[in-house]
């Protein structure tokens, strides 16, 4: 639910694209707001769910640094 209200929100900007795919949403950027994250199951803490959001950081991070502009606007 939360992800569809994001996405309504966002592609009402201008050029403006909402993916899950990291190059596809990295290619040709200035901006770059990154919220995601590994949704806690039942039972599960914080701590549980950190390597596996570490882990889409990283994707996330990478796929910025090797997929943005090279000369910013």
């Amino acid at each position: 639910m939360a992800k569809d209200a994001v996405r309504v929100l966002i592609t009402g900007a201008a050029g403006v694209v909402a993916t899950t795919g990291v190059v596809e949403a990295c290619t040709g950027v200035n901006i770059a707001v990154m919220v995601s994250g590994f949704p806690r199951k039942e039972g599960m803490e914080r701590k549980d769910v950190m390597p596996k959001n570490v882990s889409i950081y990283k994707a996330q991070a990478s796929a910025l640094e090797n997929m943005q502009l090279k000369t910013p606007r």
